[in-house]
């Protein structure tokens, strides 16, 4: 590791990180479920697969050989008001299985012809070809057997509306490109029908498989998604988001005990409770199972409440060692993933979150299969055993605390489900940071005296699903925490563009790489002020929606981003302001042709902001280029934070201070600083954390430095002067 020298103190204003306590305007912005999915397979005009899974690619399907599979997916539109001028939309897979080498990109294109599918139930959990009965989609057949394609294989524009590229086992997203938003539009004005998408693999491998997998929305999953955000004159805010239930049905299950009064209205990303957000992913988790006290359950999904086969349970263990020991818990909540549907949730589902009190084991090698688990191993917990075989529940099922902390009525609308804050809920975690209460966990308890099927399935902590983990976010206040309470700068959705290699996303991007700046030039990165590509944190960003973007920005409270200023389009000059200071109606510089380091000044294009909103992510990148400037999603931004957190605008300094201080590091790093390191808790470079204390003091005191510094030279212009004049 280099070490960096100690004059220079000055790099104050490095990367961005607080998250302030701003009002912001609401984000309109919906997701839209589908209405019918299927799979179409080559050459196969009788057969059809609209339940369960679905493949796009090429499979193998023994006696038929590789053949291609498509995907049709329609979603329903109704919700959106009438008038919606879409500004972005992207289409988001949930994935199913492991990953496989040679996974296909994917296209999306819009079908121009109406479809039906009857659910077929076919084997392979959906995604092998069964029978095709009267109203499914085929490969010859868009209604069995009474309406045909145009051509067989479906009817589509050739336009690739979106291309997925994403070869891991999460975020399979197609982005929103201007193709994609002008089909919603079309959709929403009426312009032409709806018909759905399909997608695609577009090229053929001769001789192997090439596909995924991915759930529909006939098996309880989530069966994609159509995020689309808009702007809207009879709809001009986000509608409000309906509120926890307070008051669940009698005899709703679980452990008893006294219930919270309403909740908090929301927690992680209520700014305005002020304070300082972390959030803490699961480290362990488990099924337990009633009646089978030699079964386990602590891999693959887990299911909570009534099933056909008995009583399910998940306990939940965190490690808050992240946390200030002074900090004073403001609120806190428990976000999950969940899949159900009407046929497994079952009515007036109420999820129940308890403390434990008792210390519990789980050996991760214990596998659940379906709604039961697998035999226990040394270390499992069991209905019976908090360590098996050697340690009893004092109570089986879990020896909790009957107080419920927080509790959730569902529906089969859900996907996402979080427990919200309230007074028990803040208390327990304050207890357990004081070291009042012991950190045993939590348990989970669902719908148990359900008539029926009551269930949930939720996603573990070892399986994230599209970025997501069981996680408790914890909005705290500490006098002693001042650098680690810091968040963060561009999300790891942002993109750079890199030369010889393209668009990329942020945390794919290294130090050597250069990258798109000001005029379209590439600059090395030389250096990060901050570093975090772990799954254990989550940070807020402000995302900026702008005309003329595909995807939003997201940059953090008090990053600097540049926009233009003057009525006159001859004499507008550039203004850096933070992100926070962004104001719809604000125009952004877009840079999107490179003129490969020729020295050709290029001709900026902007994009005016139309909505801002916040948004959780994982990840958070700060990297540093020769000039202070990076192109993100095509927006020119700054590579500082300005670190005056008052009301006024950013002083028009801010950037040409954050820049000379920064002189001597990119000296020292010249085209990069490889060996850099960064802390593991936060990402924050280690040699930031001693400047960045100082840059405080100084940026606070910046005018009484400069008053003093021109005191200074006056006194020095005079008696240089007087030495003159006596001369």
């Amino acid at each position: 590791m280099k070490s960096f020298p100690s004059s220079s103190l000055l790099v104050i204003i490095l990367g961005c990180f607080l998250v302030g306590d701003h009002g912001i305007l609401a984000m309109t912005t919906q997701k839209l479920r589908p209405s019918q999915d299927a799979n179409i397979f080559e050459g196969l005009d009788d057969a059809a697969a609209g339940r369960g899974r679905f493949t796009v690619g090429y499979r193998n399907y023994t006696d038929k050989g590789i053949i291609e599979s498509r995907a049709l997916v329609q979603f329903d539109l109704s919700s959106l008001p009438s008038d919606a001028q879409i500004v972005s939309a992207e289409i988001l897979m949930d994935t199913y299985g492991r990953t496989r080498a040679g996974e296909p990109d994917m296209q999306a294109h819009r079908v121009t012809a109406f479809w039906t599918t009857e659910a077929s139930s076919a084997s392979g959990g959906g995604s092998i070809p069964a029978n095709a009965t009267t109203g499914d989609v085929t490969w010859k057949y868009s209604s069995y057997n009474s309406l045909t394609w145009t051509n067989p294989g479906g009817d589509f524009e050739p336009e690739v509306l979106s291309l997925e590229t994403n070869k891991e086992r999460e975020d399979h997203i197609f982005p929103s490109t201007q193709a994609l938003v002008d089909v919603v539009q079309g959709w929403v004005d009426g312009t032409y029908p709806n018909y759905g998408f399909m997608l695609l693999d577009p090229e053929k491998p001769p001789t192997e498989e090439h596909f995924r997998l991915f759930f529909g929305v006939e098996t309880g999953g989530r069966g994609g998604e159509l995020l689309v955000s808009y702007t809207s004159e009879s709809e001009p805010v986000a509608p409000p988001t309906l509120g926890p239930e307070t008051s669940p049905p009698g005899n709703s299950g679980g452990g008893g005990g006294p219930t919270t009064g309403p909740p908090n209205p929301g927690c992680e990303g209520n700014d305005s409770l002020g304070g300082t957000v972390k959030t803490f992913i699961a480290t362990k988790d488990a099924m337990i199972l009633d009646g089978r006290p030699d079964e386990a359950a602590a891999n693959d999904i887990l299911v909570l409440g009534k099933t056909r086969d008995g009583i399910r349970r998940i306990a939940y263990q965190f490690d808050f060692a992240g946390l200030p020991t002074d900090a004073q818990v403001l609120c806190a909540e428990f976000d999950m993933m969940v899949i159900g549907d009407a046929t497994t949730l079952g009515t007036n589902q109420v999820i129940k979150i308890h403390r434990l009190e008792e210390e519990w084991t789980a050996d991760t090698t214990s596998s659940a299969d379906g709604n039961n688990g697998s035999p226990a191993q040394p270390g499992d917990v069991t209905w019976t055993y908090r360590k098996y075989p050697s340690e009893t529940w004092m109570n089986p099922g879990g020896t909790f605390d009957p107080t419920v902390l927080s509790e959730k009525l569902i529906d089969d609308a859900e996907d996402e489900i979080i427990l919200e804050s309230t007074t028990a809920m803040t208390s327990t975690m304050q207890g357990i940071l004081d070291g009042n209460l012991p950190n045993y966990g939590f348990i989970l308890i669902g719908q148990e005296d359900a008539d029926d099927v009551s269930q949930v399935v939720v996603w573990p902590q070892d399986k994230a699903r599209n970025g997501r983990n069981p996680y408790v976010a914890i909005r705290y206040r500490s006098t002693t925490e001042t650098i680690t309470s810091f968040s963060m700068c561009f999300s790891s959705r942002s993109t750079v563009e890199v030369q010889n290699v393209g668009t990329i996303t942020m945390d794919k991007l290294k130090i050597g790489d250069h990258v798109k700046t000001d005029a379209g030039r590439f600059e090395p990165v030389y250096s990060f002020g901050h570093y975090d590509n772990g799954p254990t944190q989550k940070s807020v960003f402000f995302q900026i929606h702008a005309s003329g973007l595909t995807a939003p920005l997201e940059l953090s409270h008090d990053h600097m981003v540049f926009i233009l200023i003057g009525d006159n389009d001859q004499r507008r000059t550039r203004k850096t302001v933070t992100a926070n200071k962004v104001q719809i109606g604000d125009t952004l510089i877009l840079i999107k042709d490179s003129n490969k380091n020729n020295g050709e000044q290029q001709q900026h294009s902007v994009a005016v902001v139309t909505k801002i909103s916040t948004v959780s992510r994982h990840g958070a990148f700060a990297p540093f280029t020769p000039s202070g400037m990076i192109v993100v999603n095509n927006v020119l931004a700054s590579n500082y934070v300005s670190l005056l957190n008052d009301e006024n605008d950013t002083p028009w300094w801010m950037q040409s201070v954050a820049h000379a201080s920064v002189w001597f590091r990119r000296v020292y790093c010249g085209r990069g600083c490889y060996g850099e390191t960064y802390n593991d808790d936060d990402g924050i470079a280690n040699w930031v954390r001693i400047p960045l204390a100082i840059g405080q003091f100084l940026v606070k005191n910046t005018m009484s430095l400069l008053t003093a510094t021109a005191a200074l030279l006056a006194s020095y212009y005079v008696a240089v002067n007087s030495v003159k004049k006596s001369a």
